[in-house]
């Protein structure tokens, strides 16, 4: 019968996801919130999500100043300017560790805009004084996703706002974790 075979095509396999834990599971931006999120809090029916906060994970408070990526002699630096502080190397050190440690991941959701996990619109700043962005691409965790996972689905929780990315976003972690 026609349900049968819905029920085969259906997978007890659930996707494993690695999420921004801002994004519905602690209140750990720079400022000490968290954003619902609806796509998410369906997800966590179907998925198994992992979530993360590499700035936390990189020994940052929360809540915590801002923290901006600054290119210096032509190279990226993730820095926090009221302090003075480079965290770069921690940040590059956390990434790789988290990421090395990760087996049959699906998929990620990042959040957007940040300079840790934006994937396209971490903005990127000429000096550590205040001053406008020169240029916006991924963030310094985010990077490290994309150089670890190139070819799983990678999204941020913008562009997941747009229908037709999410569907087939949607559609590839389920694909994937089949």
């Amino acid at each position: 019968t026609s349900t049968e075979r819905i029920d085969t095509m259906v997978s007890s396999t659930r996707p494993i996801i690695v999420v921004s834990k801002c994004l519905g599971f602690e209140s750990c931006k720079y400022n000490g919130t968290m954003e619902e999120n609806e796509l998410i809090e369906k997800l966590k029916k179907y998925a198994e999500i992992i979530p993360v906060c590499p700035e936390v994970e990189c020994g940052l408070t929360t809540p915590r100043n801002t923290i901006r990526i600054v290119e210096i002699d032509n190279k990226r630096e993730l820095v926090q300017p009221k302090e003075n502080k480079f965290i770069t190397a921690d940040m590059i050190k956390f990434s790789d560790e988290f990421l090395n440690k990760l087996s049959n991941v699906d998929g990620f959701i990042l959040k957007c805009k940040s300079p840790s996990c934006g994937i396209k619109d971490a903005k990127v700043y000429k000096t550590i004084e205040k001053g406008a962005a020169v240029r916006r691409e991924r963030g310094f965790f985010a990077d490290a996703v994309f150089k670890h996972f190139p070819n799983l689905p990678i999204e941020d929780d913008g562009r997941l706002t747009n229908f037709k990315i999410r569907e087939h976003f949607l559609a590839k972690i389920f694909i994937l974790s089949d």
